[in-house]
């Protein structure tokens, strides 16, 4: 059952600090349906010639761009867009990134996301730290960590693609997978 209060906390959190972090429980998501595309995601994924070509000899994160993986990565996040953006974006496709994923001690070192409307970073599998940094005059200086998070499996973190936050990724427990996907509209808070 859905936390009813959920979205209009996402959307004061995005409004007031940039981001804000939700979970696929607190919106109501089939767990049922949330575990059968993270099982569908990794098969793809372990399927692929990248993830076959590096193996255990792999230096930091990857990041899967491939049709199959944006393909399971878009059935897991399509009921988180739906549950936050349905009435406001009257059938508008959100966009699919990439999914990424790390083994323990990988980072996406500190970046901004260069994108107007939302972006969602939801968590399939792993443990990850996650830093948001503070707001600078300047893109691309990352000075002083502002929050940290943890994000677990069915953590879902919204950022304000407009405040265009600073943030980073370190992987605690591995391996670790997170869908990243964006929408060009703010969720509704209804």
């Amino acid at each position: 059952m859905p936390d009813p209060r959920e979205p209009a906390r996402i959307v004061d959190g995005l409004r007031n600090h940039g981001h804000a972090l939700t979970s696929a429980s607190l919106l109501g998501l089939d767990p049922d349906a949330w575990s059968a595309n993270a099982t569908v995601l990794d098969e793809r994924l372990r399927a692929t010639d990248q993830m076959r070509m590096v193996g255990s000899h792999r230096a930091g994160m990857l990041m899967f761009r491939d049709e199959a993986s944006l393909e399971a990565g878009r059935a897991l996040v399509r009921p988180i867009f739906d549950a936050l953006f349905c009435s406001a974006s009257g059938g508008d496709e959100f966009g699919m990134y990439c999914v990424n994923h790390y083994e323990a001690g990988h980072t996406f070192r500190p970046h901004q996301d260069y994108f107007d409307g939302t972006v969602v970073i939801a968590t399939v599998s792993g443990t990850r730290r996650f830093d948001i940094y503070r707001d600078e005059e300047e893109d691309d200086v990352f000075v002083e960590v502002e929050a940290t998070c943890t994000l677990e499996p069915g953590s879902i973190m919204l950022l304000d693609g407009y405040r265009n936050r600073g943030h980073a990724a370190h992987c605690l427990h591995g391996p670790s997978v997170s869908v990243v996907a964006d929408i060009a509209l703010r969720p509704d808070p209804q």
